[in-house]
């Protein structure tokens, strides 16, 4: 049973052992076990303690072991790392490009970081003066906040419109062209694409505050990290974020709350399954629900109704980068 239990450390298995408990409980304990070995791989070499993690491995049926190493390397979580001498237990396996791939969303962390800085110094500005040029070089996260605000009708001036094609959208910011001649479409003269010299759409852009900006709602305080204990459950299993040791990773549990959040905006009224789905195997269904209740508490999402009902759907609010302050 020793060796057994400690097969996971040393190669991997190519197909799963029988079942020697009843099902649901055996798949209840497999989750759990395969929360387990995560857990061992992603804890930091400065705290781990590979006798800690040989006994608690060690503790469970070894069917569930078998069967939780053998879903994990069919599924492509975990991978044996290409090297040539044996390290501590556990340590000679690393998450997969697969599991990291999956939590990689267009909003990544590096842009709700931009947005939040771009954010407080826009209300800076604004606090010392009526109007702020915005420059031609700004990044993906300032724009982010930018269309936030503008979604939010908090910046303006006069309404202005722009055309594409023959849909007209109203836009509330203050646009100031110069040697810009366009028909009553909109079109420029000589429209010719690549073609075309670039300073003919060459103008600025200007941000204007309404008096509404100054009221925009505060964001709520940090809730606790959730850690996933159900002292009714002992198999309950170990979230992503949390190491062997019970220790919160927040490299990982800023990723996670990024991704999460990076799905509701880009889908509005996503359902919260579907989330897991598209965020698996870099998630599980309850880290996700995890995630979600989190960021409802944070107040940068509204959900109707209750979280796993069959209608139920998430929607980014106003100000939805800001939950991100303080991670």
């Amino acid at each position: 049973m020793g060796n057994r239990a400690n097969h996971f450390v040393c190669y991997a298995y190519e197909v799963p052992i029988g079942h020697a408990v009843e099902t649901t409980k055996l798949n209840e304990v497999v989750d759990y076990v395969k929360s387990i070995i995560k857990a061992n791989v992603i804890t930091d070499a400065a705290s781990y303690n590979p006798a800690e993690a040989f006994t608690l491995i060690h503790e469970q049926p070894e069917d569930a072991v078998d069967e939780a190493f053998f879903e994990l390397n069919s599924n492509k979580v975990v991978a044996h790392r290409k090297e040539h001498s044996r390290v501590a237990p556990g340590r000679n396996y690393e998450l997969t490009d697969k599991f990291h791939s999956s939590l990689r969303t267009p909003m990544d962390e590096k842009l709700f970081a931009q947005a939040l800085k771009f954010d407080r110094n826009l209300h800076n500005m604004f606090a010392q003066q009526q109007t702020v040029e915005l420059s031609p070089f700004l990044n993906d996260g300032s724009v982010a906040c930018i269309f936030d605000l503008v979604a939010n009708r908090r910046v303006c001036d006069k309404p202005h419109f722009f055309c594409i094609g023959l849909f007209f959208f109203p836009i509330q910011v203050r646009l100031e062209k110069r040697e810009y001649k366009a028909n009553a479409m909109g079109l420029v003269d000589g429209y010719e694409t690549r073609s075309m010299p670039k300073n003919m759409v060459d103008f600025k852009v200007f941000l204007v505050p309404k008096p509404s900006y100054f009221e925009r709602p505060a964001v709520a305080p940090l809730p606790p990290t959730p850690e996933g204990k159900n002292p009714a459950n002992p198999i309950e299993p170990i979230r992503i974020w949390i190491d062997m040791n019970r220790n919160v990773i927040k490299g990982m549990w800023l990723r996670v709350v990024t991704s999460v959040l990076s799905m509701i905006t880009g889908r509005p009224g996503i359902h919260p399954r579907e989330i897991s789905n598209m965020l698996s195997p870099g998630l599980t269904l309850k880290e996700a629900m995890d995630v979600i209740q989190w960021l409802r508490e944070r107040e940068a999402i509204d959900i109707n109704g209750n979280v796993l009902a069959e209608g139920s759907e998430c929607w980014s609010r106003e100000g939805y980068y800001r939950a991100l302050g303080g991670l």
